[in-house]
């Protein structure tokens, strides 16, 4: 039998909201309500890196995500954060 497709909006939901829900955390985590706790990855790719001609060429945000999960990598990440916290920044990042 065939599974629930795994498109980019899914994949966002099972690590997000999903996974909190997994985890018996959906009050706590899970999505960007304000009172919950946040881990994020911020990301800028580089200006003329394929994961940024991509974004710029984006049809919606369904399209961007797609190439967000498909194309990202440790290189395109500026910054983390932990608990709201930022807990790592790429060199050369401030703030």
């Amino acid at each position: 039998t065939a599974g629930v497709p795994l498109d980019p909006a899914r994949l966002l939901w099972l690590a997000t909201a999903g996974g909190a829900e997994a985890l018996g955390l959906s009050d706590r985590a899970g999505d960007l309500t304000p009172g919950k706790e946040a881990d994020l990855v911020v990301l800028r790719p580089p200006a003329h890196g394929t994961l940024a001609e991509r974004l710029r060429h984006a049809r919606d945000a369904h399209d961007a995500l797609a190439a967000i999960v498909t194309l990202a990598s440790e290189a395109d990440v500026e910054r983390t954060l932990v608990g709201g916290e930022v807990a790592w920044r790429a060199p050369g990042v401030e703030g």
